[in-house]
């Protein structure tokens, strides 16, 4: 299988909401996020391909004090033949399921980062 990492292109972004739609159900906001990810000029909104086929997504994200994170990392799983992997059996362990709790940034955060960074601009 041959995977190729690039940038999301605007022709991604229904396939990307797709791929979210089916690899976090209950975790989807990609599509209210798409322009405020593709337009960052500092941390990169990818795609991966496998195949020609596009089954994943990530942004990387640099925060102010210059550290950055991975987030919105989204992948279909069933593409990447978990069968021939070391995770064999990681597949068929019963979980809890986690609580529906719905991801919001702290207002005070994030009010406080445009004040103490105003030129940074990740918030929009």
């Amino acid at each position: 299988m041959e995977i190729v990492l690039r940038k999301a292109e605007q022709e991604d972004r229904e396939r990307v909401i797709w791929v979210e739609s089916k690899s976090t159900p209950n975790l989807s906001y990609v599509g209210a996020i798409w322009d405020l990810f593709t337009s960052d000029e500092v941390g990169e909104f990818s795609v991966a391909e496998a195949d020609g086929k596009l089954v994943a997504c990530g942004k990387f994200t640099v925060v102010p004090d210059g550290s950055a994170w991975l987030e919105t990392l989204r992948v279909m799983a069933y593409n990447m033949k978990l069968k021939e992997t070391p995770f064999t059996r990681s597949h068929k362990l019963k979980l809890p399921r986690a609580p529906k709790l719905p991801f919001k940034a702290h207002l005070k955060t994030v009010e406080r980062l445009k004040h103490e960074h105003p030129s940074h601009g990740w918030w929009g």
